[in-house]
């Protein structure tokens, strides 16, 4: 799977997932973290997992940490694409088992975020972005129009 050629390891993996092929995986580590990155551990934005593949056995790969992008309904519809395809779904249902065992990255909020009562943070370099989630753990736009992050807390700019 480890090609130069991104279409040919694509169609090699037997999941719906993300990964960075090796030979970039330093750079855009680097990037997604803004800093030189040990490449053995786990960021917000992506971590090290065996990404199963149509021929052999799965090979460990950077994976980026997208289900904190993604609602309850489109994961639904992904599973539902994947229908016929067994072995792509249940590799699927595996890393998102996987992926939900994490701790989650999450942060509580303060009242004036409601109906959101958590966030998920995946850092880009010097960018961030945020998903809001409600008491069910469903995603949800948050109640305010603008917010100023530092690195202790969040605090509402305007109400809307």
């Amino acid at each position: 799977m480890c090609s130069k050629k991104p279409g040919r390891a694509i169609s090699a993996q037997e999941w719906s997932g993300c990964f960075l092929l090796p030979e970039y995986a330093e750079q855009i580590m680097a990037t997604l973290t803004a800093a030189d990155y040990p490449l053995e551990g786990n960021s917000a934005g992506a971590y090290r997992y065996p990404v199963p593949l149509k021929t052999g056995g799965p090979e460990t790969c950077w994976c980026l940490h997208w289900l904190d992008l993604m609602n309850a309904q489109t994961l639904g519809t992904l599973m539902d694409f994947m229908r016929g395809d067994e072995n792509k779904r249940l590799n699927t249902e595996r890393f998102i088992d996987h992926d939900k065992s994490r701790p989650p990255n999450r942060i509580p909020l303060p009242g004036e975020f409601l109906p959101a009562r958590s966030a998920a943070i995946v850092n880009f370099g010097c960018s961030s972005r945020f998903t809001f989630y409600d008491e069910h753990d469903e995603s949800v736009r948050f109640g305010c129009q603008h917010f100023q992050c530092d690195q202790r807390r969040m605090r509402r700019v305007r109400h809307s």
